[in-house]
């Protein structure tokens, strides 16, 4: 009555009005939901994507990419994913970058101008969304629930589309992976274990790099066609070894001291045949073998299985210590760095080697036992060959040895020739001493250190001094990845590395001895 009299209005009468349109937005709501789950029911189709397959990431890589992303309402901005194939390095970073933005005053690396000019990646988040593709209408849902194995949730997709063929959305399935494909040609994908959130251990792909030419590994060129000749054959001919009763397995030994070139040549075949890199780290304590059976029984068809160091691992010779050699002085190897940084220690200088949780028979039994996964290629390397006990690299594990040696004369003048390849692009500019860095504007050029050294060599004259640098340098007295360490110093003046070279290696023996 106060409300009535004070103000003129009936409270009764509203709070009718209110109960009868809640009322109706109820069943507004209910009927929208049962309309919905009728149509979604009865006239659409819709396949799932989980979070465990590979397709889970070449859709999200394709959805950062697709007018989803552009317009719509609830995404997920990411600053750094390594394991984007949207993140693939490329020369855009390198010198060609606008000075104004990556140069300081004073013409050194600007690291906030280079991180400012990246752009923000943006991912669909757990929302659902409508697209269209080739003329199709599709609806977008990216959900979570809890994990069937115990803690933790697991991720999915749904893509759904009107009508009762699946056609349309595998045709979209099949465009993702076209696209991912397509980006990932001249890309190498690098995978490790890694534990999910239930604890169960898994397949994570740690990051994507530009593939390694083949020509960028110092290997005599009568074993990279070996290998490469023995590697095709196996991948082409699956129905010959089916026909034949041969398991459809290869293994293959890279043995040699460090810094000469087996994990960039494992790299660099996983890049000429488009295969993916399964790195197992058998040092990890907390692999155990049932671990490291469900690993390889989740591996793809065709795969690169890449064992790191075997030999100091833990698992030794049946009977002996393995006491490894020391690696000091072993040079630069940015593979080698990469499987560090996923937990690894290639090149550990250490006593005695642990023991492996993994023990020699589980090993072996995973790698050709009676259920071991077909179809993948094993690569195994060591640094010391007389470490290995024979039951692990005898004919049918690892099918094919290959010896890996200190620099050659021939490896020392292709070294030299492939830092210097780039002469006339490189070396006929102006460069600057080691107190400051060329900045690629002209202007800013000219005011640093003009009195830098200046090359225009020309393909004879690079000629005579790769074989001059080859000729100071002894045979198998230096590792490659030593050899492309000194020249990585140097690597915008090759007269530098000429007339420094003799007193450099002079003082690395030494320091060997």
């Amino acid at each position: 009555q106060f409300f009535l009299v004070r103000y003129g209005i009936d409270l009764g009468q509203v709070f009718s009005i209110y109960l009868l349109t809640y009322t109706i937005y109820q069943i507004a709501k209910a009927q929208y939901a049962w309309l919905s789950a009728c149509i979604t029911s009865h006239f659409t189709t819709s396949i799932e994507i989980s979070d465990w397959d590979l397709l889970f990431n070449h859709l999200l890589d394709w959805a950062s990419t697709h007018s989803m992303t552009t317009h719509g309402r609830n995404l997920k901005a990411v600053t750094y994913d390594p394991s984007s194939t949207n993140r693939i390095p490329t020369d855009s970073n390198d010198e060609d970058e606008p000075a104004d933005e990556n140069d300081g005053a004073s013409g050194l690396f600007n690291f906030r101008g280079w991180y400012n000019s990246n752009p923000i990646l943006y991912k669909p988040n757990f929302s659902s969304n409508y697209f269209i593709h080739n003329g199709q209408c599709f609806h977008w849902s990216m959900d979570q629930r809890p994990s069937m194995c115990g803690e933790g949730k697991d991720q999915f997709i749904v893509i759904r589309c009107f009508g009762r063929s699946a056609k349309p959305i595998k045709d979209l399935l099949y465009a993702v992976r076209r696209h991912t494909t397509i980006r990932g040609q001249s890309t190498t994908q690098v995978y490790r274990s890694s534990r999910s959130g239930t604890g169960d251990v898994q397949w994570l792909r740690q990051s994507i790099r530009p593939s390694r030419p083949m020509s960028t590994v110092s290997l005599v060129q009568q074993q990279k066609k070996r290998v490469i000749r023995d590697m095709n054959n196996y991948l082409k001919m699956s129905t010959w070894y089916a026909e034949r009763g041969i398991p459809y397995r290869r293994g293959y030994l890279f043995h040699g001291p460090p810094g000469t070139g087996k994990t960039s040549l494992s790299f660099a075949l996983a890049g000429l045949f488009g295969l993916s890199i399964y790195c197992v780290l058998l040092g990890q304590t907390d692999l155990t073998e049932c671990d490291l059976a469900t690993l390889f029984e989740s591996l793809p068809q065709r795969c690169i299985v890449l064992l790191e160091d075997i030999d100091i691992t833990g698992i030794h010779k049946r009977g002996k210590e393995l006491i490894s050699t020391s690696n000091s002085g072993e040079g630069f190897d940015s593979e080698a760095v990469l499987l560090r940084s996923m937990g690894a220690n290639p090149h550990h200088n250490f006593r005695q080697t642990p023991k492996s949780p993994i023990s020699l028979s589980s090993l072996l039994n995973i790698i050709d036992g009676a259920a071991s996964h077909e179809g993948r290629l094993l690569i195994m390397t060591t640094n010391t060959l007389d470490n290995l006990d024979s039951a692990l690299i005898r004919p049918g594990r690892v099918d094919l040895q290959v010896g890996f040696t200190l620099a050659t004369n021939d490896q020392i003048l292709d070294i030299y020739k492939r830092m210097y390849s780039q002469c006339d692009s490189v070396i006929g500019r102006q460069h600057v001493s080691e107190e400051a860095t060329l900045p690629s504007n002209p202007q800013k050029q000219a005011s640093i250190n003009a009195d830098g050294p200046e090359y225009s060599a020309n393909r004879t004259s690079m000629d005579t001094m790769a074989q001059e640098f080859a000729s100071k340098i002894p045979p198998d007295s230096l590792s490659p990845a030593e050899i492309q360490g000194y020249l990585l110093e140097r690597k915008f003046d090759p007269g530098r590395a000429l007339r420094e070279i003799v007193g450099w290696q002079e003082r690395r023996l030494s320091s060997k001895q």
